[in-house]
Parts: structure tokens; C-alpha cells; sequence
């Protein structure tokens, strides 16, 4: 926030983004308390990591001008989230019993950070990435980026 040109530096290797990898890690936090059953400090972990996670991504959202509400439905469907949690209980991840409520707990916290995610990988022109910038909706230059019209 205090260096608004620092989001658009870009990693020398070109399929590599720090909103994407942000995005991976609050999925990962999210899906930590929305699905497994264990205990432990990872709880958390992960509830601090995704609050102050969110927090961040709609505060640099909205410093450039981009509306982080969300009104519809997660871009990210549940039969792609159900199919995550079909490879986590391959592996043999303790899971809660109810489908339903994972994914409600799971897209209610979504909602928060998910628009936020994919509007800065648009305006930043992430690399592809899962659950992300393969989804983000098309570039629209927000407000502090359009040319101001001259004073006459």
C-alpha cells in the first residue's frame, strides 16, 4: 500500500505470479478449516493467514479502484471443489463427513477474497493458474488507470 508500483513487478520466471501464489495459499487456508477434521495448530495458522490474506488482496484491490463485492456466484464451481476434496481423501486427508456444508463454509469465505484475486490477476496479467487467473474475468481498467479527460 505504502509502494503501489511494487504488484506490478513481475518474477523473472514467466510463469510465476504473487497474486496467484497468494490466491493458492488462501484456497489452501481455506480449505484447511472448511474440510479437514484434525486438530491442531494449523487451525490456526490457517485462520490468520486467511484473514490477514483477504484483508490484503481487497485493500490492494481497492486501491486501484477495483469493486471487490461480490453479488453472484463463485466463478470457482463445486463440482471442481469436489473434486479437490476427492484427491484429499485419496490421500488419505481426514475430511469432514458433510459435502454440503464443506462447501458452504468453503464459499462463503471464497466470496470474500475471490473477487479481489481475480480482478488483480487480470489487471496484472498473471500466469494461468488453477482456482485463479485461469478464470479472471476480462481486463476493464479501473478508474485510476483510464485517461482523465483535459480541463478546458
Amino acid at each position: 500500500m505504502s509502494y503501489p508500483v511494487l504488484p506490478f513487478f513481475r518474477s523473472p520466471t514467466h510463469d510465476h505470479s504473487w497474486i496467484t501464489a497468494v490466491a493458492a495459499l488462501l484456497d489452501a487456508a481455506n480449505l484447511r478449516l472448511s474440510a479437514i477434521d484434525l486438530a491442531g495448530g494449523g487451525n490456526a495458522d490457517a485462520s490468520m493467514y486467511l484473514t490477514a490474506g483477504t484483508r490484503v488482496v481487497r485493500d490492494i484491490a481497492g486501491y486501484f479502484g477495483i469493486v471487490v463485492d461480490h453479488d453472484g456466484e463463485l466463478m470457482l464451481g463445486q463440482a471442481e471443489f469436489d473434486a479437490s476434496l476427492d484427491e484429499l481423501e485419496a490421500a488419505e486427508i481426514p475430511l469432514d463427513a458433510d459435502r454440503a456444508l464443506i462447501w458452504e463454509r468453503f464459499s462463503t469465505r471464497r466470496a470474500r477474497y475471490e473477487p479481489a484475486v481475480l480482478a488483480l490477476a487480470a489487471l496484472l496479467d498473471a500466469a494461468p493458474a488453477p482456482w485463479s487467473s485461469d478464470r479472471s474475468p476480462p481486463l476493464r481498467l479501473p478508474p485510476i488507470f483510464r485517461q482523465r479527460r483535459a480541463v478546458s
